[in-house]
């Protein structure tokens, strides 16, 4: 590259050769090809737009005649990328040698064992830790965010966008601005020192005064523990609030001394006692002993909605229902008409997401079965659930003096209360989970060139050697996602693990069709908007509304890979995305208000059901017919991994 542009007395370009030059380089540092190529010559990805732009200035001054006439033959394409890659491998072995070297002395080997290293900004810090710990309803948090809103700066990690969402409401209204980041949305209030975030969105860069880690026993969760592991370890905070139980309370302080940290622990008892009913509902009538304030938990969303049609057809008393399907929206508004004793609506049928996120006046806890559909088995619900559920009646603010608890089975009484009668002491969380960054799979990939990306996650695991603290968080529905992109080209490593960690459910056909078209738009460059089709009316049946849950779904997938993504003028509409959402929320609304009308003949044929049970054996029946359909809808609608949340 020994002649130089006019301007710098060199070779002198036309203006068609000029754009074919620059329209090849601009190709050139766009490629996925010449990203991960770059990555084998030790250039990591989050300095390759910097070296390249530097490269194309490079090029655009020193054109040698030779390169100029072979670039206006082959034009942008893979032609001109390996033709320009040797030229670019030569100088940038040369300009940018320290940074090469810096990151091969990183690379000696997959070492997961002391992860608390990873953060160095946590590390120049001597951090405190206050482990709040309590069962449901003993106020542990609250004391809390009242740390949090006390400090200048302070942070609050969410295990759900629904308590990020309730968070950030809270802090504004009180007039400590806050500032709301999730997987699908990021709100930044003018002025906000303050932030409210989904765990896996906490900043390890950012320091703040005061951070609040929320359900801290999460640590342990198989698919989303390495959330809390990394935000425990690299947080910026001169004091850190964990709130949770206490089974996670010896793993949190092995993990605080390898850190060199001081902690110190809080605990907190029920403010009002919660009692077991001797008899199940099965013996009082069914679902026609259900009183005001009940919340009947089951485990799908068609059980759900059976036993909300029985109850308003046996009892009178409307209800509301909460599942993981709803969107955060309309779990919240449920939750208000519930708690509203002027709404109408007062019973909650609801699954397990009712045990977190939402403040509830709930008189009574029924479980409907104390069995849940785990992918491809049925198994006892765990004891740590049993308790978070049954923790929620009577919440200290409301009505109700005692919180009550029962089963719709006689059969499940005595595991109830087995399960209610283990102290929290006697539950451990053994190890925390944790999941490589990005930065960790880069360098991995740095050492095994040509390996496919699936590949390369499968082989990360098998080689990766952790603490006898840690264990590697589940990676199944990644791996899944990444066979599927397998063979798009275009894609550089760090557009795969983008497009696997998306929160999508992959046994949802429908989302992940819209995924893997959203990926194939995007290797192509080409412009990606939302690309769905909305009803004009509310939905009138239970099933045209689960079309609304997922078309949400996949709008909050694409809200996420537009935050993220680091091709600009790919994901193109966001306002339109997001004017989308809001028209979901209000046709769920308008569907929800006029859902009992349309539900009528099927309340009277669930009444007759219910009135059957007097005969010997019909409960049982009742109850097996739920679960065969649970077992059914639970395929359909199980939420994504946590990699894929907070989401």
């Amino acid at each position: 590259m020994g002649a130089k542009l006019k301007g710098s007395g060199g070779l002198s370009l036309t203006k068609r050769e000029k754009r074919v030059v620059k329209d090849c380089l601009q190709d050139f540092s766009s490629s996925s090809w010449v990203q991960d190529e770059a990555l084998e010559l030790y250039i990591k990805s989050e300095i390759f737009l910097q070296v390249t732009s530097h490269f194309k200035k490079v090029v655009r001054r020193g054109i040698t005649p030779a390169l100029r006439d072979a670039l206006m033959q082959v034009g942008p394409g893979e032609a001109s990328q390996q033709l320009l890659f040797p030229l670019f491998a030569e100088w940038v072995l040369k300009e940018y040698k320290d940074e090469i070297a810096n990151y091969r002395e990183m690379v000696k080997s997959v070492d997961l064992r002391l992860p608390h290293r990873w953060y160095t900004m946590a590390r120049s810090m001597k951090r405190r830790f206050i482990y709040h710990s309590g069962p449901t309803n003993s106020g542990k948090t609250f004391n809390a965010l009242q740390a949090l809103q006390s400090a200048e700066r302070g942070l609050y990690c969410a295990p759900l966008r629904l308590l990020a969402m309730e968070v950030y409401d809270t802090c504004n209204q009180q007039g400590v601005f806050c500032s709301l980041i999730t997987g699908q949305e990021k709100l930044i209030v003018p002025g906000a020192n303050h932030t409210s975030c989904t765990i896996e969105m906490a900043s390890t860069e950012s320091p703040v005064d005061v951070a609040v880690i929320d359900e801290i026993q999460m640590i342990g969760d198989p698919q989303r523990g390495w959330a809390w592991t990394r935000a425990l370890q690299g947080i910026p905070a001169q004091e850190i609030h964990l709130c949770g139980d206490s089974s996670a309370s010896s793993l949190v302080r092995q993990i605080v001394e390898d850190m060199g940290e001081d902690l110190e622990f809080q605990s907190y008892d029920r403010f009002t006692p919660l009692e077991v009913e001797a008899e199940a509902l099965d013996t009082r009538g069914g679902y026609a002993a259900v009183q005001r304030g009940d919340c009947v938990v089951a485990f799908s969303r068609r059980d759900i909605y059976a036993i909300k049609d029985a109850i308003e057809a046996e009892t009178g008393l409307r209800a509301c229902v909460v599942y993981g399907a709803l969107p955060p929206e309309m779990r919240r508004i449920q939750a208000r008409l519930f708690n509203d004793p002027n709404s109408g609506f007062d019973v909650m049928v609801a699954s397990d997401a009712m045990g977190m996120g939402l403040n509830l006046n709930i008189r009574r806890v029924v479980f409907h079965t104390l069995e849940k559909f785990e992918g491809t088995y049925v198994k006892p619900v765990s004891v740590s659930m049993i308790k978070q559920i049954s923790g929620r009646a009577g919440r200290r603010s409301s009505e109700w003096e005692k919180g009550l608890v029962t089963c719709f089975r006689s059969a499940d009484i005595s595991y109830l209360k087995e399960a209610l009668s283990v102290p929290l002491a006697d539950m451990n969380t053994p190890l925390a989970g944790i999941f490589p960054e990005f930065e960790h799979l880069e360098l991995f990939a740095s050492q095994v060139p040509g390996m496919s990306f699936p590949e390369l996650l499968v082989k990360f695991a098998e080689e990766s050697r952790l603490d006898g603290k840690y264990f590697f968080c589940k990676q199944d529905s990644l791996i899944e996602i990444a066979m599927l992109l397998n063979d798009l080209p275009g894609l550089s490593i760090r557009d795969r693990y983008m497009f696997c960690t998306a929160p999508v459910n992959t046994r949802d056909e429908i989302a992940t069709s819209y995924l893997i078209d959203y990926a194939n738009k995007y290797c192509r460059s080409e412009p990606c908007s939302l690309d769905i089709k909305l009803v004009e009316k509310p939905p009138e049946t239970i099933e045209d509304l689960r079309e609304l849950e997922i078309l949400h779904q996949v709008t909050s997938l694409w809200l996420s890979l537009e935050l993220r993504a680091k091709k600009e003028g790919v994901f193109v509409g966001r306002e339109d995305a997001e004017a989308a959402a809001r028209r979901i929320i209000s046709l769920m609304r308008d569907s929800f208000a006029n859902l009992s009308k349309q539900q009528q003949e099927r309340q009277l044929q669930a009444a007759q059901k219910l009135r059957n049970q007097q005969m010997p054996g019909l409960s049982r029946q009742l109850h097996t017919s739920l679960s065969r359909r649970s077992r059914f809808s639970e395929r359909q609608e199980a939420r994504p991994a946590a990699a894929l949340a907070g989401v």
